[in-house]
């Protein structure tokens, strides 16, 4: 049973240990989009949720604040995303928040496939559309 037990742990650690080096990959994913020219929208900022937050409790990783170039209104999109090492872990977060993107970060995406991805879950929440 204490074998068990250690073992789980151990589990539990790597999966947590990869779970931020993924965070990580999409913080700089993000902040290299926000510096970017050539976006259709006014990326303005964005900010990681605490660990255990509100915000993290809902499923919320990150939350990026956008704006339509042509808006008629000034109007500032709150755009949450939810980052997940897995398809089946994506899955099961679509099933539990639907309306929270999740984007699933894999060792051999690459940091371009990761602000392409990013890119597309932002114009698809300012009802942009995007270009694939």
């Amino acid at each position: 049973m204490a074998v068990r037990s250690r073992i789980e742990k151990k589990i539990s650690l790597m999966g947590k240990e990869r779970g931020s080096k993924n965070e990580k990959r999409i913080y700089n994913a993000l902040t290299r989009l926000m510096d970017s020219d050539d976006l259709d929208y006014f990326f303005i900022d964005f900010y990681e949720t605490q660990r255990l937050s509100l915000e993290d409790k809902a499923g919320i990783d990150f939350v990026v604040h956008a704006m339509e170039k042509d808006a008629d209104l000034v109007e500032i999109d709150e755009i949450p995303i939810q980052v997940k090492s897995s398809a089946q872990s994506a899955l099961k977060h679509m099933e539990c928040y639907p309306e929270i993107p999740v984007i699933v970060v894999k060792p051999s995406k690459t940091e371009e496939e990761l602000e392409k991805e990013l890119d597309g879950i932002i114009k698809s929440k300012l009802g942009l559309k995007s270009e694939d």
